[in-house]
């Protein structure tokens, strides 16, 4: 209970920052993710599903879907071929993610291309489990179009996971570079693990 406690005052204190900035700052970002899975095979394959209602929910809601297959190709690393679809560019979103893990140590990395419009996504995150309901690590994150090199947000700065259960947060600050002002943002993702 104490830990759902604390996800909710994060994501709470993030949505409130977005409007009450320090000056110098970019705005806060918030996400909710919903997590499905079923496996296929054990400890081997599972079809997962994600919902996103918003990539940032202080700018309105924006869906995205992905659905995905996991295969673990080695003892410490998982792939994942994905589709998705972008419903506010109504377009599909192709991506491939890795999950490396060795011990204590774990990574992320989702690569996400969109049609027709030619942008592009990337998130990474480098983790170590301090508890299985703390973790701590570095992030980063980048989005803009393929066709304008100039167009693209790159951000990257420490994080804490907290998990429980079905619950989880991150809160992350990233340095991050958006319409030629590099500033520091708060960046507050809640999942729910269906």
């Amino acid at each position: 209970m104490r830990h759902i406690l604390s996800i909710g005052l994060i994501f709470l204190l993030t949505l409130i920052s977005g409007s009450a900035l320090a000056e110098g700052m970019h705005p806060s970002r918030a996400r909710l993710l919903l997590h499905g899975s079923h496996e296929l095979v054990k400890e081997q394959r599972k079809i997962l599903f994600h919902f996103i209602p918003s990539s940032n929910l202080n700018a309105g809601i924006f869906p995205l879907t992905y659905l995905s297959l996991q295969e673990r190709v080695t003892d410490w690393l998982t792939v994942e071929p994905t589709l998705g679809f972008h419903f506010k560019n109504e377009e599909p979103v192709l991506a491939m993610r890795f999950t490396p893990q060795v011990g204590d140590f774990w990574s992320w990395t989702d690569l996400e291309y969109c049609l027709p419009s030619d942008n592009g996504y990337w998130f990474t995150q480098v983790q170590l489990k301090l508890k299985n309901y703390l973790h701590t690590g570095f992030e980063g994150e980048g989005w803009g179009s393929l066709k304008d090199s100039g167009s693209w947000s790159h951000g990257a700065g420490p994080n804490i996971l907290l998990r429980t259960g079905k619950l989880g947060g991150d809160f992350a600050l990233h340095a991050r570079y958006l319409d030629g002002i590099t500033a520091p943002e708060f960046f507050l993702r809640a999942h729910v693990f269906l």
